[in-house]
């Protein structure tokens, strides 16, 4: 938990966090972590998360490179393409660099533009502390059973308590880890939050960003017109234009989805104690980036086409089309960039760009059969 009475100087993020944004350093929230570039908030990570995060980017990697490349074949064994075209597509869409080697770079890069520093455990932990908590049972290692895999954890911990005691600072770790929770309960030097967008918030000043904050909510409220909230609405409407949405259903005959087209109908900002919910994400001089947790609904249509097998010529027959509409709702944090002089108000802020950030990407029909209506 956050212990309000302390600064921190420092902040770092476990694995499960990355992994919990797909370790997606180009968008998000891991993109607004750049704000600490240069910043006297010191981004730390440890080694031992270091090699996790290679490890799990690598296979990402792997694992869109082996579908990429199996759908080539398939293209080339389809006639869809040819040897020439394939060759193309594989220098543009795979690439050369073996997979460990481009997750790597990648993260050195985002360390670049995040000023994030690596702390090695070979400098800071002690051999001894190690053997003592294994030993005795002391958190991280809470699982008897599974005692052996929690040494990483250990490692990573320790790393970053004593590289703590040595800068005299006090450390802010986003993880939703039980081990690193009940371990900081007892540390001086770390506490623990869940939430990322908790724990940047926690290190923006909000003293011009209140103001703005809650004139907004109060716009939100009183549905009073607003040039933010008119924004994000047609970003909300494009977001849901521009979606590939897959249709999933179920039929007794074979069963083919087209095109699946989806329309806004409305959304509604999600309220925390009475008001809608805005978060600080980032803040600087004459700039300001706000994030809302909002339910969007709209209608999403599918045309499936049925065949029906014929076992003489072995062939499909298509026997009927079928439309088939339904509402969809789903929840979607939305990055809001400003800028301005926020000492005004919202009279002299400006919207530079709106992300939004989770979007549909399939929609179950449920199960879908011929329409005798029309016989």
């Amino acid at each position: 938990m956050i212990n309000n009475k302390y600064d921190y100087d420092a902040f770092t993020i476990d694995t499960c966090i990355f992994d919990n944004y797909n370790i997606d350093f180009g968008g998000g929230l891991l993109k607004q972590l750049e704000q600490f570039l240069n910043s006297p908030v010191k981004f730390i990570i440890s080694d031992i998360i270091h090699n996790e995060l290679k490890s799990h980017l690598t296979k990402k990697i792997h694992d869109a490179r082996d579908v990429i490349s199996k759908g080539l074949d398939i293209s080339l064994e389809l006639k869809l393409s040819d040897q020439l075209q394939n060759k193309k597509a594989n220098e543009l869409l795979i690439g050369n660099g073996a997979d460990d080697v481009i997750a790597e770079n990648r993260i050195l890069n985002f360390y670049a533009n995040t000023g994030a520093k690596m702390v090695c455990a070979d400098s800071y932990v002690c051999l001894n502390d190690l053997i003592k908590m294994y030993f005795s049972v002391k958190p991280p290692f809470e699982n008897q059973s599974k005692k052996k895999h929690e040494f990483p954890d250990a490692f990573a911990l320790l790393t970053l308590e004593s590289w703590a005691k040595k800068n005299k600072s006090k450390i802010l770790v986003v993880t939703s880890d039980q081990g690193w929770k009940k371990f900081a309960e007892s540390s001086l030097y770390i506490d623990v939050i869940e939430n990322l967008r908790t724990a940047i918030s926690h290190f923006q000043p909000h003293n011009a960003a209140n103001t703005i904050i809650e004139e907004l909510q109060t716009a939100i409220i009183r549905q009073t017109a607003n040039i933010i909230l008119d924004k994000i609405e047609d970003a909300i409407k494009n977001s849901i234009e521009n979606t590939d949405i897959f249709p999933e259903a179920s039929s007794f005959y074979n069963l083919e989805g087209d095109t699946v087209y989806a329309t806004y109908l409305s959304h509604k900002y999600i309220e925390q104690s009475g008001k809608p919910e805005i978060n600080v994400i980032r803040i600087g001089d004459g700039s300001l980036v706000i994030q809302l947790l909002v339910s969007i609904t709209c209608e999403v249509s599918c045309e499936f086409s049925l065949y029906f097998r014929d076992t003489i010529d072995h062939e499909d027959i298509k026997i009927s089309e079928v439309i088939r509409e339904q509402e969809e709702t789903y929840l979607s944090e939305v990055l809001v960039s400003l800028s301005g002089d926020f000492s005004q108000g919202l009279k002299q802020v400006f919207v530079s760009n709106v992300e939004v950030i989770e979007t549909l990407s399939t929609v179950d029909f449920g199960d879908i059969e011929q329409n005798w209506g029309d016989e």
